[in-house]
């Protein structure tokens, strides 16, 4: 990776607005255990007991006496629960690759802060375009999150990140339609969260011949002004959906204000959007199409190909929405960082055209 670039993009170790770094500390709370759970595992207490009997049926059984049987089993004491395990392949160029996440991660993160001030200020856009978009933004980077263990770890669990990608995608890409179709959608986005929470206060249970309706624990009045509006909204309507633009939709009216993120919004459609599916919907094809050590003649994808499936989405994505918004917020200081990102990525992966992608980002 370009050490300058690097420079430009490593900001992992600034406080960002909107993120803590701080975790429970585990002495403090181990601390607060009762002494019985403090013990480490393999330590023995005052009273060892037979393997077989340290719970059954809520009770320690055996020889105990009357006073400790009436407590509950200590499960954490018991060296015998196993996890499943799968063989990882970290490689530096993993590594490489989840520490690139990171900084998007920390640049998107700085996006929506920067956006929440710009709302302030900037009356080109509507208020529901801010509300909505930031909301995305922020959601994404939550999803993102999850990206960089299955990166670097390179084990069997990888093709499961192309889900969690595919998501973090539809946010940004449905963050970018509500800031370029001039406040339509965000208005619907709205209206519609509302209609569904209205209309789903009540769900109807049915299994095995038996149905009842059950009560959600939030109730909403018909007579309130947002379900009145959200109603009214959606009256006519012949379809009640958040956007009336699909996926391709949606690109061709972001394309209006910015061609360049359109084409990386379209890009991003042809990276393993498809494949991503069948892992969702868990079908036969998703279990036999990716391996940790691909076959020649099969249709098997190795780790190697499914990470590069996966970082073309992720960065394509959020390269999308910089350009987007350096076109409709050109004070903004971090959407260039996205572009620097993307940028970055591509030189890392065909570093021989290195000055045809200088070029195609305008450099000389």
């Amino acid at each position: 990776m370009c050490c300058g670039t690097r420079r430009a993009l490593d900001i992992r170790n600034r406080q960002i607005p909107g993120m803590t770094r701080s975790s429970p500390s585990s002495a403090r709370y181990a601390s607060s255990l009762p002494k019985v759970l403090r013990e480490r595992p393999g330590t023995s207490p005052k009273r060892k007991l037979p393997r077989g009997d340290w719970w059954r049926k809520g009770k320690i059984l055996a020889s105990t006496p009357e006073s400790e049987a009436k407590s509950p089993p200590v499960r954490y004491r018991s060296k015998f629960v196993q996890k499943v395990h799968f063989k990882t392949n970290p490689t530096n160029q993993s590594e490489e690759y989840a520490q690139l996440i990171d900084v998007i991660l920390v640049v998107l993160n700085r996006v929506s802060v920067e956006l929440t001030f710009e709302s302030q200020r900037n009356q080109s856009l509507s208020e529901d375009q801010f509300r909505v978009s930031i909301r995305l933004i922020h959601s994404a980077c939550v999803l993102g999150t999850m990206l960089p263990d299955l990166i670097k770890e390179q084990s069997i669990r990888l093709p499961h990140a192309l889900p969690i990608t595919r998501m973090f995608y539809e946010r940004l890409l449905s963050a970018a339609y509500v800031l370029s179709d001039g406040g339509p959608a965000a208005k619907q986005a709205i209206h519609y969260a509302v209609y569904s929470v209205f209309k789903n206060q009540k769900k109807l249970f049915s299994a095995g011949g038996y149905q009842e309706v059950i009560p959600g624990r939030l109730k909403i009045s018909r007579e309130s002004k947002e379900v009145t509006e959200a109603l009214d909204y959606f009256k006519n309507a012949k379809s009640i959906r958040e956007f009336n633009h699909d996926r391709q939709g949606r690109c061709k009216v972001i394309g209006n204000v910015s061609k360049r993120a359109k084409i990386h919004f379209q890009s991003v459609e042809q990276a393993g959007y498809s494949l991503s599916s069948e892992i969702v919907h868990g079908s036969y094809l998703s279990t036999v199409l990716y391996s940790d050590q691909a076959r020649d003649g099969t249709p098997e994808k190795g780790l190697h190909e499914t990470t590069t499936w996966i970082m073309i989405a992720l960065v394509f994505s959020s390269e999308a929405l910089g350009h987007l918004l350096r076109s409709l917020c050109p004070s903004l200081p971090s959407p260039p960082l996205l572009i620097d990102a993307g940028k970055t990525f591509m030189k890392f992966e065909v570093p021989e055209a290195a000055d045809l992608i200088n070029r195609a980002y305008g450099e000389s």
